[in-house]
């Protein structure tokens, strides 16, 4: 049986998007639980540089966002590899649509800029140069543990969960929502059953851009155990006011 630590939905950046409680929360867990795996399902990075809901010179939002990937992997991603405590620690990532922006950019670059410019930007924002610890997925697409697919989730109505399940046809695993929903349903011709799993997020609650919105976001993150036939067993780990429980034990952020 293989355990897996999964995390969706971190927005680091300068600012201060990621949450440094369910970060410390998730190191403890990750000391006592000690992985084989861990999943990280998309949106690392806000990438609000290269937003187009932002109106920042280009060039600065660009370096901004080449910093935000390379303070992700050593501000975060490498301190939780070490909570892990696993030399063979197998690191699953799948892209989000703040990454994605990533390629966006880039595609703008190539019509606007001469060739050495673009491919001096595509070296700078290659995340998987940046990261090459991790196996990454492109958003959208999919990885795969026993019977569980991952990737960073791309649907937003009310019934996200359900459309997951209907679209993907298999038992999914997403972010995108940052909000904790299970939908399953049962395949008529092949009588099969599928879930679709929505994670908590790893962000805060109210960033800036939210202006004390009414949401339905939950913090937390989520356990799961793989077994040798591909079946598993999936917990959530919600985070509330910096506390949670798992295995019987209380976990708060210091």
């Amino acid at each position: 049986m293989k355990k897996y630590l999964f995390l969706a939905d971190v927005h680091y950046d300068k600012e201060g998007s990621h949450d440094t409680a369910v970060f410390d929360i998730a190191k403890q867990i990750a000391k006592d639980l000690k992985p084989d795996g861990l999943g990280i399902l998309g949106d690392m990075i806000d990438a609000g540089g290269i937003s187009k809901f932002t109106n920042k010179d280009w060039k600065n939002g660009a370096y901004e966002t080449v910093e935000e990937i390379h303070g992700f992997r050593e501000n975060y991603l490498l301190p939780l590899i070490k909570a892990c405590n696993n030399k063979k620690l197998e690191i699953k990532m799948c892209l989000g649509n703040h990454e994605h922006r990533i390629e966006d950019f880039l595609s703008k670059i190539k019509s606007k800029e001469c060739e050495a410019s673009y491919k001096d930007w595509k070296y700078k924002l290659d995340i998987k140069r940046i990261i090459p610890e991790a196996d990454i997925k492109p958003y959208n697409e999919c990885h795969k543990v026993g019977k569980l697919y991952l990737t960073h989730g791309e649907f937003h109505n009310a019934s996200h969960a359900r459309k997951h399940a209907t679209v993907y046809g298999k038992n999914i695993l997403y972010g995108h929502l940052h909000t904790w929903n299970v939908s399953t349903i049962a395949t008529k011709a092949t009588h099969e059953i599928h879930s679709a799993y929505s994670m908590p997020c790893a962000c805060k609650k109210n960033p800036d851009y939210m202006k004390n919105k009414s949401s339905a976001w939950v913090q937390g993150l989520m356990v799961g155990y793989i077994l040798p036939n591909g079946n598993y067993h999936l917990i959530p780990i919600i985070i509330i006011n910096k506390q949670t429980v798992f295995n019987g034990k209380l976990y708060y952020a210091k």
